[in-house]
């Protein structure tokens, strides 16, 4: 396999060591040369400062060359021996995977100064529409949820009181809801069955999502995605579908295999805008125990991941990256927001505890300030 070992444009990709020194014996030379030559004290004085100056300006004005290395494979090929944390961006087009490190810091040209607030369509651009009904059964997303039934059939744990309530066909037209979507997948070792997932509008082009929503337990990504804003029984607001994506973004380590809440992460980046149709949440970083947090996804044990199910309860505890509440979590909820009042989303759904209380990967500053460094909040 080969594997592309490159430095981020802009950044110089010459070796500034060697051309300083080179830089460095030219003028040395040439000073010399002046020195030997030059006819009056001023004159030689004048040549030498000069000299020296244009010496300064290319230690000072030269950009600094980033240590960060960048891996670009064809697919979904993994480089052996990644050392750090990377992401991953996968390009829909070129049809290759690109791992950037995460700690890397890019230049001015990316760094957008952001309010990180709510955002909500444009009214005119709200208008339901009927979509046609997927006849192929479902295959529910259950990889990271585990067995809880004996083998007579009777429950090993005590659950939380479930604390879900369906969302009205007359307030899936309001905010944040129209901001959630309905996802469903095809994968290349389920053929005939797609699988039910949920997801969000994070900014103008990004959708968050579980990554185990679009890299399956088997190892496996999907050959197809749709998005559907506002999903109600049959209708919605807005489709977004594989033809409309430009790349996604997965956490570097996350193979499918390895499933962990802290790396279970996905970005799903649009080729356009589409906050005007959906709008989109707002991030926050102020938060903590026994906030008060909502959530809303498609679970798939209501009406088969028909309707759009809400709740609202507490944070329990955040802890390396993973927030926990109480509120309820089944399979067809994977990727669904974590929010504060006001639609501040805080983080993204990636699976249940033993009493179906939800653990959230938290959009933590590191993961949204790499986003917004590089571009995806443009």
């Amino acid at each position: 396999m080969q594997i592309n070992a490159m430095v981020r444009e802009p950044y110089l990709t010459i070796d500034t060591k060697r051309k300083k020194s080179m830089i460095i014996h030219c003028l040395i030379i040439i000073q010399g040369f002046i020195m030997k030559n030059s006819k009056g004290i001023l004159l030689r004085a004048l040549l030498c400062f000069a000299l020296s100056y244009f010496l300064c300006a290319q230690f000072i004005t030269q950009p600094t060359v980033c240590s960060a290395k960048i891996y670009k494979v064809k697919e979904h090929k993994k480089p052996a021996g990644l050392k750090g944390e990377f992401i991953a961006y996968y390009d829909f087009q070129k049809k290759e995977t690109t791992y950037y490190d995460k700690n890397e810091i890019p230049t001015k040209k990316f760094q957008k100064k952001m309010n990180y607030k709510p955002q909500k369509p444009d009214e005119k651009l709200i208008q339901r529409y009927k979509v046609k009904s997927v006849n192929t059964p479902t295959k529910l997303l259950n990889t990271n949820f585990t067995s809880d039934v004996n083998t007579t059939g009777t429950s090993l744990y005590s659950y939380l009181p479930d604390n879900r309530i369906k969302v009205s066909s007359s307030q899936i037209n309001s905010f944040p809801y129209y901001s959630i979507c309905k996802l469903t997948m095809t994968f290349p070792d389920s053929p005939g069955y797609v699988t039910l997932g949920t997801g969000y509008e994070l900014w103008n082009k990004l959708c968050a999502t579980a990554g185990h929503c679009l890299l399956n337990s088997n190892g496996k990504y999907f050959n197809s995605i749709k998005a559907e804003f506002g999903y109600n029984n049959g209708t919605c607001i807005y489709t977004a579908t594989d033809d409309d994506l430009a790349g996604y973004v997965l956490h570097g380590e996350f193979d499918g295999k390895n499933w962990s809440p802290e790396i279970d992460y996905a970005f799903l980046h649009w080729n356009k805008d589409i906050a005007n149709n959906v709008g989109h949440f707002g991030i926050s970083w102020s938060y903590s125990s026994g906030n008060t947090c909502l959530s809303a996804g498609y679970p798939s044990d209501k009406e088969n991941g028909e309707y759009l199910y809400k709740s609202t309860s507490t944070i329990n505890s955040i802890d390396d990256c993973v927030i926990d509440s109480n509120n309820y979590c089944m399979p067809g909820q994977s990727g669904s927001p974590l929010y504060l009042p006001g639609g501040y989303a805080i983080g993204i759904t990636s699976g249940n505890a033993n009493d179906r209380s939800m653990f959230s990967v938290q959009l933590d500053n590191g993961i949204t300030t790499w986003l917004n460094q590089n571009g995806y909040f443009d």
